[in-house]
């Protein structure tokens, strides 16, 4: 019987997922339950208004919930066309664990507000979709690396985008892609490792030494043979 290897998931080097983590929590502790810029964020803040993104509007709009959801399901869509359903699945259900951690824990839980609104604003929404995304894409394709730069580009452009028009701040744009690639990723990696593992212990179930339990007739029938 010919066995078909199953294509695993790309991986990342190790420690950069803790640093991730330590690095969103600090930048949480920074913002804890302010309103508006902190010093730190002021002077890139100027420089990005400055020059400011020419299609930081159109950009924005790219990454509103329907079009994150639509990004999403084609995403895995092509993974279900390459036959890789625990990715489909997996990748998607890390894109909607990090848009709801974001809008539902992150946000409510610092209590950051942008200066001019009411409305919490860390981490960018709209930087955890374009992250959570281009890390999806990047498990679903694992591309060469000069295109791994461009999705990179994906969540960083649309950070510039949120600065420069003023809908967020600096530490909301590093931690939305701090939170989106990071659940995806983990979501993802997770699946891959719980499914390898089940996979190692059917194969261990012995089959050789396998008993079984002759009626009683068959059993005296086999004694006299």
């Amino acid at each position: 019987m010919e066995h078909t290897q199953t294509k695993r998931v790309p991986t990342v080097r190790p420690g950069i997922l803790p640093a991730a983590t330590a690095a969103c929590g600090v930048l949480s502790g920074l913002v804890w339950r302010t309103r508006g810029p902190v010093g730190w964020e002021r002077p890139f803040i100027a420089l990005l208004r400055h020059e400011q993104l020419p299609i930081a509007r159109p950009l924005l709009l790219l990454w509103q919930p329907l079009p994150f959801a639509i990004a999403t399901l084609w995403l895995a869509w092509m993974a279900l066309k390459s036959n890789r359903i625990q990715l489909a699945f997996s990748g998607t259900a890390g894109c909607v664990l990090a848009a709801i951690l974001t809008e539902r824990v992150l946000k409510p839980l610092v209590g950051r507000h942008h200066l001019h609104s009411g409305s919490p604003v860390f981490p960018s929404g709209h930087v955890t979709a374009a992250a959570a995304c281009a890390m999806f894409a990047w498990l679903v394709f694992d591309p060469p690396e000069q295109l791994r730069y461009a999705l990179v580009a994906v969540p960083v452009m649309v950070g510039y985008a949120t600065i420069s028009t003023g809908v967020h701040y600096p530490a909301d744009v590093i931690a939305g892609c701090f939170v989106g690639g990071v659940v995806v990723y983990c979501i993802v990696i997770g699946a891959d490792r719980l499914a390898a593992t089940a996979a190692n212990r059917r194969r261990e179930v012995p089959t050789d030494d396998v008993c079984i339990d002759l009626p009683a007739h068959e059993d005296r029938t086999a004694a006299h043979a």
